[in-house]
């Protein structure tokens, strides 16, 4: 049996703990997904622009997870450095 959108989007939303719009957009499913699954109240929407399951067990690792999200300072900060040269 294939996973519908909604079910994929949320399949990635439980694996991470918490999803922005635009985390979705990266494996290729509309951000409009986890609006319809947070109007159905199967998702819940933790800060703005940030949405974790119903429900969740929250530690203090998964409020790094939502700080880690919210400052794209700390996102860039953690990546890798790039190949290119200055």
């Amino acid at each position: 049996m294939t996973e519908t959108v909604s079910e994929q989007a949320l399949t990635h939303l439980n694996q991470r703990g918490a999803l922005r719009p635009r985390d979705l957009a990266a494996f290729g499913i509309s951000p409009n997904h986890l609006w319809s699954l947070y109007q159905l109240g199967r998702v819940e929407r933790v800060a703005r622009g940030l949405y974790g399951p119903i429900l969740a067990d929250v530690t203090e690792q998964h409020t790094l997870v939502e700080a880690s999200l919210r400052l794209p300072i700390v996102n860039s900060a953690c990546s890798p450095p790039s190949n290119s040269t200055v």
